[in-house]
């Protein structure tokens, strides 16, 4: 897949992730992935009494390949986004770089190969934590017809057709429902689509939506008919931000429900 970099100015073609415009803090950002929203309600629980091959373990280690690969990109958008907004303009121009800007277009231009890699890394990471994620539903949804609990795909899918659980877990039937509409577009579509089953014409570019945000645009070059949903789009963009934001906070969501089984 050739992968280039430019500035997106008009994503009106484009479906997915929405701009991010508010500043990036990285390192709060950063030490704020370090707290596993779920790792105080599974650490006493071995399941099957071998702690790194059950899913406690799946889910932990999966945890941490997300964090890694989410912190990974959030140094990439600082740089990146950085450089867009104090470099780029005086690029070429009459005046001499300053120092600061030296410094910051060294980092950027050593590191610049490694951004479509680390957004393809968090995307995969995203998909496999999710998944991780609801196989630990088992400990709090019970009743004759339940779930997959091995796809978060799947597990989405039997709350949309079924409402057999409705009675027993309304709360978390109706956030499956209704607060993960994300994962389809850009999350799935895209690690479905462009990622594993890529097509000959598909390409990537970086591209950066915001002043403070960077994103992966996946363009099928005169895309004429559509299956992501019921719009006519060329492209889908994934933003490393909103990719993050979305999984941390359904991990949180998942871990007050977590939370009312273990009382």
């Amino acid at each position: 897949m050739h992968v280039v970099e430019r500035r997106l100015t008009d994503n009106g073609p484009i479906a997915g992730h929405a701009e991010r415009s508010d500043r990036l803090h990285y390192r709060r950002r950063s030490r704020e992935l370090t707290r596993d929203p779920l790792s105080r309600f599974l650490v006493a629980e071995d399941d099957d009494g071998v702690f790194e091959n059950g899913e406690t373990g799946r889910y932990l280690q999966a945890y941490e390949m997300f964090r890694l690969a989410a912190i990974r990109c959030l140094e990439d958008v600082s740089t990146g986004t950085r450089f867009q907004r104090e470099v780029r303009p005086y690029w070429g121009g009459r005046r001499r770089l300053t120092a600061r800007q030296r410094v910051l277009s060294r980092k950027y231009f050593q590191g610049r190969r490694m951004f479509a890699f680390n957004l393809y890394t968090l995307i995969l990471h995203a998909r496999i934590l999710l998944d991780r994620t609801v196989s630990l539903s088992r400990r709090f949804l019970k009743g004759a017809a339940l779930p997959s609990f091995s796809s978060f795909s799947d597990h989405k899918k039997f709350f949309l057709k079924n409402h057999s659980l409705d009675g027993a877990h309304p709360k978390y039937a109706a956030y499956m429902r209704t607060k993960t509409e994300w994962f389809e577009v850009p999350l799935k579509f895209v690690r479905d689509s462009f990622i594993v089953h890529s097509g000959p014409r598909h390409f990537a570019l970086v591209v950066y939506p915001s002043d403070h945000d960077m994103a992966l645009l996946f363009v099928r070059p005169n895309a004429k008919n559509s299956s992501i949903g019921s719009l006519n789009k060329m492209g889908v963009e994934v933003s490393a931000r909103q990719t993050i934001d979305q999984v941390v906070t359904f991990v949180r969501r998942f871990a007050t429900f977590l939370r009312t089984k273990t009382r």
